[in-house]
C-alpha cells in the first residue's frame, strides 16, 4: 500500500503550481472551446484548473498507472480524452492544439529536445500558448544535486526524495534550460514565475524538508513574482505564445 502511494505522489503536483497554472491561464485569450492538451498529466492534477478555462481538453502520459488513476478521478467529466503517449512522439496532427500544458516532464525524458520539437509541432503556429515548468536547481539545492548525483552515479536525486526511490531520471533543470529550450525569434515568453523558496534554500531543516504541508501551501508566493528572485526557487514556470509561421 506504502509503494503505491509514494508512485501516485511522484506523478503529482502541489497545489501552489496548480495557482500558477490558473494565473498564466487567467492572462491568454483562450477559454471555451480552445483545444487543451494535458502533456504528462500524471496523476490529473492541473485538470481541475482546466477544466475551469475549457471544454475540450487532452490528457496523455506515458505511465499506464498513473493515466488509470487520472481517469478514475475524473470519470465523470466527458469533455477530458485520455490516452497514453510520450511527449516524444505524440500522436497528434500539427497544429491540432491551441493551449499545452507540460509541467514538472521535461526533467524526467531522455530528449528534451524532441520532446520541446513534439509539444510545438502540435501547437497552433500562430497565438497558440504554452506553460511549461521543471525543477530550477540554480540555488543551494541545486549544489546538493550536483554532489548526490555524482556519488550516486546518475541523474536520480530530487529534493523530495521521489526519485531516489523509484530510480527515474531527474534531469539538473535550472530556469536558463528552459529560456534556452524554448528561445527561438517566434516564440515570445510572456510571462515567468518562480516557485517553493523554502525546499530551495533551507532544505537541510528538517522541520522544512518534511512538512511539506507548510510548502505546498506556497507561504513565499509573491517572491516568484518578482525579477531575480523569480530564479532562484524550486521551480520555475514560462508562458509562452508562438508566431511559428513567420
Amino acid at each position: 500500500m506504502g509503494q503505491k502511494e509514494f508512485y501516485i505522489y511522484s506523478h503529482s503536483s502541489v497545489p501552489w503550481q496548480q495557482k500558477i497554472v490558473f494565473d498564466f491561464l487567467d492572462k491568454t485569450s483562450l477559454k471555451g472551446d480552445s483545444r487543451c492538451l494535458d502533456a504528462g498529466c500524471g496523476v490529473g492534477n492541473n485538470l481541475p484548473i482546466l477544466l475551469k478555462f475549457f471544454n475540450n481538453i487532452v490528457a496523455c502520459d506515458i505511465s499506464k498507472e498513473a493515466l488509470e488513476y487520472a481517469k478514475n478521478r475524473f470519470k465523470k467529466y466527458h469533455n477530458i480524452t485520455f490516452l497514453q503517449a510520450d511527449i516524444t512522439n505524440l500522436p497528434f496532427k500539427n497544429n491540432s492544439f491551441d493551449i499545452v500544458v507540460c509541467t514538472e516532464v521535461l526533467e524526467h525524458v531522455e530528449n528534451p529536445e524532441i520532446a520541446k520539437d513534439e509539444l510545438l509541432r502540435i501547437l497552433r503556429k500562430d497565438n497558440g500558448y504554452f506553460i511549461i515548468s521543471t525543477p530550477n536547481y540554480f540555488n543551494l539545492a541545486g549544489i546538493v544535486k550536483l554532489i548526490m548525483d555524482g556519488v550516486v552515479g546518475k541523474q536520480s536525486w530530487d529534493i523530495w526524495g521521489d526519485t531516489q526511490k523509484t530510480g527515474e531520471r531527474e534531469r539538473f533543470t535550472t530556469w536558463f534550460f528552459i529560456k534556452k529550450l524554448f528561445s527561438q525569434k517566434n516564440i515570445k515568453i510572456v510571462k515567468e514565475r518562480g516557485g517553493d523558496f523554502l525546499n530551495s534554500w533551507f532544505l537541510f531543516l528538517p522541520f522544512i524538508y518534511r512538512n511539506f504541508k507548510l510548502t505546498d501551501k506556497y507561504p513565499l508566493l509573491f517572491l516568484g513574482k518578482l525579477p531575480i528572485l523569480n530564479k532562484l526557487g524550486m521551480n520555475y514556470f514560462i508562458l509562452g505564445k508562438t508566431n511559428l509561421s513567420q
